[in-house]
């Protein structure tokens, strides 16, 4: 049995302000993601995508849950900068020691990892499939381009709309690390912020694709893959059973390493021979 929540949710767009910029703005998205245009609010539909002066907000209706919106200039996100992200959990997952690496990062989303990831100096390719949470984003990073300390870390980072698995398989050379960040089900979704949670579970669904990513990963020959996972959830099943080389654990999640077999062989055996019990700063990450 289909019940409401198994179907995509019903979405319009709203301009909140009669300003031409933002009925341009409102009118491009229209025509970009094939959605309708209201002209006042109503529950009608589940979801608006809200067009303000400022930012680009998605709305559920008849809620008291306030709006969701990409901010990379928070006070939330910047305090991240305080710390020294070369000693981050993330950092160490996916293997950054100083050099600059080319990453793409398979499940964007808000594009947190991704914009972490590129203030280290990571060339990041961030792929999300959902339009409505890739115009979010792209709302976001346009933002952060007037943010004296993101402006040069967002020139680093490439934004691509998609299905992940097809572009993985269509990459003529890998980068150096593949991310991923598949949906947590069930009770470890608490993983993420509490609104961009009935976002992401709304728009994106738990479609159990994880292993299919992985799979897809795997295949492309990169030499490292990251996927986060809640704290106390099981490593994503892939067909021939491999477990994680490598294990970096925080207080709430942890990040599985898999690496290609002559990375493991060469310069790895001996760490990886710990990985099981391998601990993170867990001061130092807060995802």
């Amino acid at each position: 049995m289909i019940t409401k929540t198994d179907l995509p949710p019903t979405i319009a767009l709203y301009a909140k302000d009669e300003n031409s910029n933002v009925l341009g703005t409102t009118e491009e998205l229209a025509s970009l993601l094939d959605l309708p245009v209201i002209d006042s609010p109503n529950t009608e539909y589940e979801l608006l995508l809200v067009v303000t002066k400022g930012r680009l907000e998605l709305h559920q209706t008849n809620s008291e849950v306030g709006p969701v919106f990409c901010d990379f200039v928070s006070n939330e996100f910047m305090r991240r900068q305080i710390v020294s992200l070369r000693g981050d959990l993330l950092a160490k997952a996916v293997g950054y020691k100083g050099d600059r690496i080319k990453i793409v990062d398979a499940t964007a989303g808000f594009g947190r990892d991704a914009m972490l990831l590129t203030l280290l100096g990571c060339e990041v390719t961030a792929i999300e499939r959902d339009p409505v949470v890739a115009a979010l984003l792209i709302d976001g990073v346009h933002r952060a381009l007037g943010h004296p300390v993101l402006q040069d870390a967002v020139q680093l980072l490439k934004l691509m709309t998609g299905d992940s698995c097809q572009i993985l398989s269509e990459l003529d050379i890998p980068p150096d690390v593949i991310y991923l960040d598949p949906m947590f089900s069930g009770k470890n979704r608490k993983a993420r912020p509490k609104k961009e949670l009935w976002a992401l579970a709304r728009l994106v669904r738990d479609d159990d694709d994880g292993s299919s990513l992985l799979t897809h990963a795997l295949e492309t020959g990169c030499q490292r893959v990251v996927v986060k996972r809640p704290y106390k959830g099981v490593a994503l099943p892939v067909m021939d059973g491999r477990l994680p080389d490598i294990q970096f654990r925080g207080t709430t999640i942890r990040f599985d390493v898999y690496l290609q077999p002559e990375v493991v062989v060469g310069s790895c055996t001996k760490n990886a021979s710990l990985s099981k019990n391998v601990e993170g700063i867990s001061s130092k990450s807060s995802y």
